[in-house]
């Protein structure tokens, strides 16, 4: 065998031995954990022991995730009286806080209702689709049965919503300027070859890419564990997507159109305060802070954030499997 020869075997034994230490000794890389639950920590165990403490407070079982100014109010709030079903009925903002997340899931179990064996318990916080921590914070502490429901509203009628809401909260912020063009500051920034064009970092723009945003769930949890409602649909039948979600979570059957009614003055339907057992306002409805007149914005900055938006629309219904009633020219 020639010299040449040689020093090729003996090049091609020492790669070989070298790349066994390598794979032996410190691994190989790992393919991203997608779909699958990320290793829990070591003082955190999934399945049954994590559902139920020895005290029998219980972990939801699903969990409202967004999205905000969509009908997650009105979703829990119908949700809350249904026989099966009881609601914690704040935002427990559990999974997107740092502070409150560092307080340990008995701190989150603790928060709910107290329940019987026959009953679902749910929690809303709109935040939690948008906070990219959190669905890998769920998948660490959460039981696999937890179940999520998401609900999507067009989203430049979504901003303009969230906008008028934070108006009505701190009006002083239109007090020397039109809301109009308060809104328009805040979605829209200047571009040198187009005059303006969409902030993509504004907060009322980044909470509409509901796509992007709802990747990061569908990476960690399977998408049988998902209901996806449109906003649209929900408020002109709400008996419909009730029962969607009677569907999705098992329940039995309880709402029926004579539980709803449609309020004129409010432009939208309410719980028929004649019902058995009613509970809440004279009118059935969520209160003044709901269908509160919006502020109205000008055709080229809808047209802007409707461009914007419309990949992002496109894509959430190939991620979901649902035709929205929301359609641009």
């Amino acid at each position: 065998m020639s010299r040449r020869a040689i020093g090729a075997v003996t090049l091609t034994s020492t790669i070989i031995v070298l790349w066994f230490v390598y794979t032996t000794r410190i691994g190989l890389p790992k393919k991203p954990n997608v779909g699958k639950r990320p290793p829990a920590p070591a003082d955190v165990t999934y399945g049954e022991s994590a559902y139920v403490n020895e005290g029998g407070a219980r972990l939801p079982d699903a969990i409202i995730i967004g999205s905000k100014k969509a009908g997650t109010r009105a979703l829990l709030a119908w949700l809350n009286v249904h026989p099966n079903v009881t609601c914690y009925t704040k935002e427990a903002h559990f999974f997107d806080r740092d502070d409150a997340f560092a307080r340990g899931i008995d701190y989150y179990r603790n928060l709910m209702p107290s329940v019987n064996s026959s009953q679902w318990i749910l929690e809303k916080t709109p935040s939690y689709l948008v906070t990219p921590s959190v669905p890998n914070r769920i998948a660490q502490t959460m039981p696999a049965r937890t179940k999520f429901i998401a609900i999507f509203r067009e989203p430049v009628a979504r901003a303009i919503s969230d906008f008028t809401q934070t108006i009505d909260k701190t009006p002083k912020i239109v007090k020397t300027s039109k809301p109009s063009d308060v809104f328009r500051s805040r979605v829209l920034k200047r571009c040198p070859r187009d005059g303006s064009c969409v902030n993509p970092r504004a907060s009322l723009v980044a909470i509409g890419e509901y796509s992007r945003h709802l990747r990061t769930w569908l990476h960690m949890f399977a998408r049988n564990r998902f209901l996806f409602l449109d906003a649209k649909k929900f408020m002109q039948d709400p008996v419909g997507a009730m029962r969607k979600v009677e569907a999705f979570l098992n329940l039995p059957a309880y709402y029926n159109p004579s539980r709803f009614y449609f309020n004129k003055e409010k432009g939208f339907y309410c719980r028929d305060p004649s019902q058995p057992g009613y509970t809440g306002h004279g009118d059935g409805c969520l209160g003044s802070n709901k269908g509160r007149e919006h502020v109205t914005i000008d055709d080229k900055t809808t047209k802007l954030l409707q461009a914007h938006f419309q990949p992002y629309n496109k894509e959430l219904e190939v991620l979901t499997g649902v035709k929205f009633s929301w359609e641009y020219d």
